[in-house]
């Protein structure tokens, strides 16, 4: 009964994982892909230097900031699946580090600009996103919580 019920559970877990990083991902390239003029009146109904911010390096910084939360994400959701360590970390660098590419060239038709400066600011934000989740999860473990398929099946 406590294994059906801890399997409900992974299936509750990877699926919310699973949505919340779908959703992310799918924002993430509506936003990279909005017209210059657009993306500076949506940032500015939430920042009030919206459009100053962009101009001033800001770009760069949400790059980093964005691709660091995706690879986290990413990461997370490969975690959950039970994907072996090594596999885990060539996929996230595989995967997000093409996308990246892919999402600077998608721009092009979008009057955005492919700048091979942002793409390194995305590559850098998946490797800070992925050292992230690792420390996260060595966090975890130290205070007691490990998700374990031998933990989960001893009880």
């Amino acid at each position: 009964m406590l294994s059906r019920i801890r399997n409900i559970s992974y299936r509750k877990l990877l699926i919310a994982c699973g949505s919340v990083l779908g959703l992310y991902w799918i924002s993430l390239f509506v936003l990279t892909h909005l017209p210059p003029g657009f993306l500076n009146r949506f940032l500015s109904l939430f920042f009030s230097r919206g459009g100053e911010v962009l101009e001033q390096g800001g770009d760069k910084r949400a790059h980093l900031l964005a691709y660091g939360g995706l690879s986290f994400l990413f990461t997370s959701w490969l975690s959950i699946r039970r994907v072996p360590e090594f596999k885990l970390w060539m996929l996230t660098v595989t995967v997000l580090g093409g996308y990246a590419i892919v999402d600077e060239l998608s721009q092009i038709p979008f009057r955005r600009s492919a700048d091979f400066v942002d793409c390194m600011a995305d590559w850098t934000g998946v490797a800070i996103g992925s050292v992230c989740f690792l420390a996260a999860r060595l966090l975890v473990g130290r205070f007691g919580f490990r998700h374990t398929s031998a933990s989960v099946e001893a009880h």
